[in-house]
């Protein structure tokens, strides 16, 4: 997903950065994002009130916390994978999902 170059001009910069709702848990990205996609399962719509949440999926080694460090919980997938989630301690926002069967970490977008 490189943009650089893209007809309206938008260039992508580094790291790109985040954190929960109450600021107390910071990231940074420091890679550009694989894809970003829409999620419709039915913890996706729970968790945002929505239709579908929305993910930015990232290398593992991309994703660097940069303040205070998240809680984490496991989970188990309807497909029976399993995978961690990350959240904030404070006001428990999630982050982040680790599923264990790739490298690749899903961060919660917009």
């Amino acid at each position: 997903m490189n943009l650089t170059g893209c007809k309206n001009g938008y260039e992508m910069k580094l790291p790109l950065t985040g954190g929960c709702q109450c600021g107390a848990l910071r990231y940074a990205i420091a890679a550009e994002p694989l894809s970003v996609y829409l999620c419709h399962c039915t913890d996706c719509q729970k968790q945002t009130g929505s239709a579908f949440g929305m993910s930015v999926l990232v290398p593992r080694e991309a994703l660097i916390y940069t303040s205070a460090h998240p809680m984490t919980w496991e989970k188990t997938a309807d497909s029976g994978r399993k995978m961690d989630g990350e959240f904030c301690a404070t006001c428990g926002v999630r982050i982040a999902h680790h599923p264990r069967a790739n490298e690749r970490v899903s961060v919660l977008a917009g």
